[in-house]
């Protein structure tokens, strides 16, 4: 077996020595075993810490031991006095724009291995009144199972635990499950749009929103088995609301809607068409929302992935969610556009009624939500 190449060690007081700090001849012990180690260093070597060949140590042992340890000894440290709260490196949750932010003073404290009430070990909790209320998880070359992922009880990032060994104070996430933030030009951005900030519920934002406009456009909401959703009309571009209900292997509009039928979905016949058929009708200008411009342009609420399901497989509260979810993001991302644009701008000094050659639009990839 050969020898182990260590990027930290300790020295004979426990404290952390990272190969370029330390010394020849002092004497230094691995972080996770705490034999002892050699330290090296020449013109033709990277100085490192030599580790004797060992079944029950490893080099991602030491990292991610170590690794928790620091991130434990700087809040630690901070909190002692004067030392600086360690710096998260997070992004806008919009535009991706950087975002560093100090750990908030409410962090007292933080602890290796600690039992979260949920039963997972947090490799470090952070503690406020003894109890934990965020989590760092530490990657060394496996990612945090997903189980935990989406169970933990608690907000969490995931850190690459050779990058806090470099600089312990400054963690930067390669998963980010905190709050989402968001930047002032985004946040403007969004309140324009009337668009739901980052991890806001989907849901709960899209019920109101639809509420609003029923209540604006004298609409009574139909109840199982209508689906509906927000929709510019073609011709006026007032936000309307759609309707579609239950078919089978036909379009809703050769579909019989059941009763009782929205007053804004009635039989049409149109110059295209020439046959009587049932269809969405804006109340504002009383235009006819044909099927084809309420389901296949690309930011339409209704453009699912898959195929809408037979009556005996309609399952409205799924569809509602996911359209709620495929409406919250058409308007994050509109919102998105702006934010990046005017960013852009800024940058350049374009006066605002220019548009910028290759500038920031809405991504309609990805945008197209799964009914389960």
């Amino acid at each position: 077996m050969k020898a182990l190449k260590i990027p930290i060690a300790c020295d004979a007081d426990k404290q952390f020595v990272r190969p370029t700090k330390a010394e020849k001849g002092r004497p230094y012990f691995c972080p996770a075993c705490l034999c002892k180690v050699v330290f090296r260093s020449g013109t033709q070597k990277q100085p490192h810490f030599a580790h004797r060949a060992s079944t029950s140590c490893s080099v991602e042992t030491v990292i991610h031991k170590a690794a928790k340890s620091l991130i434990v000894q700087e809040v630690t440290k901070w909190k002692a006095g004067p030392t600086p709260a360690p710096i998260v490196r997070r992004k806008c949750g919009l535009c991706g724009c950087p975002m560093p932010h100090s750990l908030p003073d409410k962090v007292e404290g933080a602890v290796v291995e600690h039992r979260l009430p949920d039963g997972f070990i947090a490799d470090v909790a952070l503690l406020s009144g003894g109890v934990a209320i965020a989590v760092v998880e530490v990657r060394v070359h496996h990612a945090i199972e997903e189980e935990k992922a989406t169970r933990l009880s608690v907000p969490f990032i995931e850190v690459e635990g050779k990058a806090i060994i470099e600089s312990s104070a400054s963690w930067t996430p390669i998963v980010d499950g905190f709050k989402p933030l968001v930047c002032q030009p985004c946040r403007k951005a969004l309140k324009e749009r009337g668009a739901p900030e980052p991890g806001t519920d989907d849901l709960a934002w899209f019920s109101a929103k639809v509420a609003t406009i029923a209540e604006r456009t004298g609409i009574t909401l139909p109840a199982h088995p209508y689906v509906y959703a927000p929709f510019n009309c073609w011709k006026c571009h007032e936000e309307i609301l759609v309707f579609l209900w239950p078919r089978r292997d036909q379009l809703w509009s050769r579909a019989q809607p059941p009763d009782p039928i929205p007053k804004t979905v009635r039989l049409r016949r149109t110059t295209v068409v020439k046959e009587r058929y049932w269809a969405n009708i804006c109340p504002c200008c009383g235009s006819t929302q044909g099927d084809n411009y309420i389901l296949l342009e690309p930011e339409s609420p209704f453009w699912l992935d898959e195929e809408w399901p037979e009556p005996e497989h309609w399952d409205r509260e799924a569809i509602l969610h996911a359209i709620a979810g495929r409406v919250a993001d058409l308007a994050r991302e509109k919102a998105r556009a702006i934010s990046l644009q005017e960013q852009q701008r800024q940058e350049i000094g374009t006066p605002k009624h220019l548009t910028i050659p290759g500038a920031a639009s809405v991504r309609r990839s990805n945008l197209r939500p799964r009914l389960m």
